[in-house]
């Protein structure tokens, strides 16, 4: 039971009992949110500038979150999977796009003409810091390994 074990037994349990409710709990509400807001990545088409190095590119195609390319001279063609307003009109005003396909000025969008690639955006793409599929395959790694700890801990500190 419970009440027999050490103090810092209990203190650690009961901390492993809470740590893994909350990774649980963050696991699941990242599971709902990719279920209700999951979407086809639309393909658009970016012309760089001349003189934009490969190095600029592959920082701007990271900063756009710009995914798949493929030259299809002279453009590129991209999925995107920040499809947000804020991010299409960075991409529309940037010094180093000479011109763009598949994406509306006023307002700035994605055009309702734009085919679809072959992956999925979601909601989270849209977030500071995560905006790529690497970075969230290590945020949800590091919750689940964190879960799968606290719940051994609970194991062996348990009867």
């Amino acid at each position: 039971m419970l009440a027999e074990l050490p103090p810092a037994r209990t203190g650690l349990r009961s901390f492993a009992v809470w740590t893994a409710i909350g990774a649980a709990s963050f696991l699941v509400g990242v599971g709902l949110l990719r279920a209700l807001t999951t979407e086809p990545t639309p393909g658009i088409h970016v012309l760089w500038r001349d003189g934009v190095s490969e190095a600029r590119r592959h920082d701007l195609e990271r900063q756009f979150a710009l995914t798949h390319a493929e030259h299809t001279p002279p453009s590129w063609a991209y999925e995107l999977l920040d499809t947000s307003q804020g991010n299409v009109a960075r991409l529309l005003k940037h010094p180093d796009v000479a011109s763009t396909g598949d994406l509306d000025r006023s307002p700035p969008d994605v055009a309702g003409t734009a085919a679809y690639g072959e992956g999925d955006t979601w909601v989270v793409y849209r977030l500071p810091g995560v905006r790529q599929p690497a970075m969230v395959i290590v945020i949800v790694s590091t919750i689940s390994l964190l879960l799968a700890g606290s719940l051994l801990v609970i194991r062996f500190t348990g009867d």
